[in-house]
């Protein structure tokens, strides 16, 4: 939890503080909604070209799995019925459907799936 203060009250020259609290998972769920939402457009902004349309980048090491080949070879995608969690825009799914396979893709941010939609009208 972030504690800000408001302008004209006491402690409003501090820096926010955090702390550790349990929340249920309906908290946690529209918390990071909501950070993904607010901050779809700029991760975007400095990540797309990296990531790119189609291309299958594992996270932030930048893996390509065109290179690595970590799920397995590229013939045996055709066909396979796959499950993208956390797909952001859609890039992965993108890149194994070119491979054949038939991609599903799930993200909890609904600005990340119009980035999604965006690239898809796009192509």
């Amino acid at each position: 939890m972030v504690q800000e203060h408001e302008p004209g009250t006491p402690g409003e020259d501090t820096e926010p503080t955090a702390t550790r609290r349990t929340a249920d998972e309906a908290e946690s769920s529209r918390a990071s909604r909501g950070w993904w939402d607010r901050n779809a457009d700029e991760y975007q902004e400095e990540h797309g070209a990296f990531l790119g349309d189609d291309r299958f980048i594992w996270g932030p090491e930048g893996l390509d799995e065109a290179e690595a080949g970590l799920l397995g070879p590229v013939e045996a995608l055709k066909g396979r019925d796959v499950l993208e969690v956390g797909a952001g825009a859609a890039q992965c799914a993108r890149w194994l459907a070119a491979q054949g396979a038939r991609p599903v893709a799930l993200d909890l941010s609904h600005r990340q799936l119009r980035h999604a939609r965006r690239i898809d009208a796009a192509a």
